[in-house]
């Protein structure tokens, strides 16, 4: 898999995720068996799992950056 297909495959975990909150490992048998994929490649854990991880400082940024936005206001 290439390194756009695996970038597409992180952001709709994450937003899948800002749904439902599941674990990091379930999420990612969810997308080895939505996606077909065996073995997925360490790009795409360790990108969910450092997002999952540090979401609160992520949206701290996001927050601090977002001039005359409310947080709330922003998509998931």
């Amino acid at each position: 898999m290439n390194r756009k297909a695996s970038r597409a495959i992180v952001i709709q975990s994450l937003y899948a995720w800002a749904f439902n909150e599941k674990n990091t490992k379930e999420l990612i048998q969810e997308i080895e068996s939505l996606h077909d994929i065996t073995g997925i490649n360490d790009f795409i854990i360790d990108s969910i799992t450092k997002c999952i991880d540090n979401i609160e400082e992520i949206d701290a940024m996001i927050t601090k950056h977002s001039l005359n936005w409310d947080f709330e206001r922003l998509a998931p």
